[in-house]
């Protein structure tokens, strides 16, 4: 992040409509579902998710959705010269409350070295590539998976412990949800939280989005 700053993603989540950067999203016809909460990113993911703001129910897309006991969730970790906090990302991924399925990390030409970080954690994935830039980064880990939800984090953010429990919360009281998202706060290079925080959207998501 710009300025050196860290967010740390909380783990409540809202239903939305649409995609956008960085959130718990639902693959389905052709789209696949994001979680997303960012955490200082360095950031670290917070809070409680919500459900559909006040008035009218938001029409079906069509896709079934599944019950959060039976979908699945991948996590995308891009990197680009950030080995020095992978440790950190994957570590809030492994300490989840609810276990990802699939773990994918996208080395996007980075000069250090993030396969010796990776090979400390078993069963997750590294990807390399030339360096293409974030966008490209995360197409190449959501090309790689094969799970209902798919979670970006950059690999200088944090999860919060509960951060896809909460997603897959909000996406069983909106199921017609195309993505959902969360609050964050910022935490410095130690992980300590420097003051500035944006909590979850609450109960007029659309509003605040």
């Amino acid at each position: 992040p710009r300025g050196g700053r860290r967010r740390r993603r909380l783990g409540a989540h809202v239903g939305a409509g649409t995609g956008g950067h960085g959130h718990h999203r639902r693959r389905g016809r052709g789209r696949r579902g994001r979680l997303r909460g960012r955490t200082g990113w360095r950031e670290t993911a917070l809070g409680r998710g919500a459900g559909h703001p006040p008035g009218p129910t938001p029409q079906s897309n069509g896709s079934s959705a599944l019950p959060a006991a039976a979908a699945t969730v991948g996590v995308v970790v891009t990197t680009y010269n950030h080995a020095h906090f992978l440790d950190d990302a994957l570590r809030s991924v492994r300490d989840q409350s609810r276990p990802a399925d699939a773990v994918v990390v996208v080395d996007d030409g980075s000069a250090d070295d993030p396969a010796a970080v990776v090979a400390r954690f078993p069963g997750v994935r590294l990807m390399r590539q030339e360096n293409r830039g974030l966008a490209a980064a995360r197409n190449t880990g959501l090309a790689a998976l094969d799970t209902t939800y798919v979670v970006f984090l950059d690999a200088d953010d944090r999860l919060e412990r509960g951060a896809l429990e909460a997603g897959l919360a909000c996406f069983g009281r909106a199921p017609d949800s195309g993505l959902v998202y969360g609050g964050h706060r910022y935490i410095d290079a130690r992980g300590q939280e420097i003051g500035e925080r944006v909590g979850p959207p609450g109960a007029a998501p659309y509003v605040r989005l």
